[in-house]
Order: structure tokens, then sequence, then C-alpha cells
């Protein structure tokens, strides 16, 4: 569990919304205290609404590596990022809470 603050979030960042495909969603946060910015790849984000996205909200996180979660190496998401050409450390989002 990490406590992170959103810092670019647009609605138009959201990917669609889970059916027949799985959608997942990286949104850029940064960690909290620091200044380390992460990625986030958030399954099925749009399911939440967008009203829980907003710009310097602070969350709790609970993430897991990217390179080894077995819900995202079974494949089959289609990824919507606007950030593919950061190289921050991307995490996958195993549940996400907004705190302020």
């Amino acid at each position: 569990m990490v406590r992170a603050q959103l810092t670019d979030f647009t609605p138009a960042r959201i990917g669609p919304y889970c059916g027949y495909s799985k959608s997942a969603t990286v949104l850029q946060f940064r960690l909290l205290p620091g200044r380390d910015t992460v990625l986030v790849v958030i399954p099925c984000a749009r399911e939440q609404g967008e009203a829980i996205y907003q710009n310097g909200s602070t969350y709790n996180l609970r993430l897991s590596t990217l390179a080894t979660d077995p819900e995202w190496l079974e494949g089959g998401w289609q990824l919507s990022s606007a950030y593919e050409h950061r190289a921050w450390s991307r995490w996958w989002c195993r549940g996400l809470e907004r705190v302020k």
C-alpha cells in the first residue's frame, strides 16, 4: 500500500468500459512523501466513474509489480496510455481509494 497524488488526469485519458474486452488505463501519480513519479495501470478504470479521478487528490494505492502480476500476465488487456514515451516505473493497481 502506498500513498500517491494524481498529477496529470483528464477524462480523455480513461480507456473504454470493460466488457467483451479488458481495458486498462495508465495514469500518472507522484508518490508521497517525495517526488518520485510512477505510472499506474488501472484495470477497468472507467467502471469507477470519472469523478473518482481528480488532479491533486491523494489516493491509497495497492500496487503490485506489473512484470510479475498474474492478472496482467494472463494477457488480453487493451492498454490506454498517453505515457509510452516515459521511462518511469509501471505498477499494476490492485486497489484504489481517494482519501482527499
